[in-house]
């Protein structure tokens, strides 16, 4: 009887009630998910010998990618592995969150090759599909957005290394911009994508 009074005086109650529980079922089915996107994206475990020799092909693409920067490009992009940059990262757009590190279209376009190619080699084949995917998916709202409001587009995506490109040392390969962010922890022959929020 209390139960049927209170829906009688605000009829709004119920539609409250079904619209919250709809919104915390949603949140929990993308924290659910997110392990799995993470696990597709980062490279499957495999032998020390293999896994040391993607190592030492990240290696070479960070220092062909550091090779391309001027040096005002560089303090950009290259920071300690205890900086505070480590923190600087964000799946919000550019306008709404800012990121301290070194954007894609202020580079040349053989430059945004290089960072691409560092990205292939540290994801899986998968991963680094994905993250191309949400890229261009973003370009898509950069034609349809309004000045003034959230940056969007290929252009607007970050990246910076931190640490020592090293086949033995901790370093981390950080790139991100709207609904993607990845920090690609290495050390050695260890690969970890923690912490990174991807789009589902």
């Amino acid at each position: 009887q209390g139960t049927e009074t209170l829906r009688e005086r605000n009829p709004m109650a119920t539609r409250f009630t079904k619209k919250t529980v709809l919104l915390l079922a949603a949140a929990v089915l993308v924290w659910a998910g997110l392990p799995v996107i993470l696990r597709s994206m980062q490279r499957a475990q495999a032998p020390a010998g293999a896994q040391g020799g993607t190592t030492a092909k990240a290696v070479a693409a960070a220092n062909a990618f550091l090779a391309t920067l001027t040096d005002a490009e560089r303090a950009k992009a290259a920071f300690p592995f205890d900086s505070p940059q480590k923190t600087n990262w964000s799946n919000l757009p550019s306008g709404i969150y800012q990121r301290h590190s070194l954007k894609l279209g202020d580079l040349t376009p053989a430059k945004r090759d290089a960072a691409m190619a560092l990205l292939a080699v540290v994801l899986s084949r998968e991963g680094y599909q994905k993250a191309v995917d949400i890229m261009n998916g973003d370009e898509v709202l950069r034609t349809g957005s309004k000045a003034g409001g959230p940056a969007f587009g290929l252009a607007e995506y970050f990246i910076a290394l931190l640490g020592t490109p090293s086949a033995s040392g901790p370093w981390m390969v950080q790139f991100g911009g709207h609904h993607l962010a990845l920090n690609v922890t290495i050390v050695g022959a260890s690969h970890g994508l923690t912490p990174s929020l991807p789009a589902a």
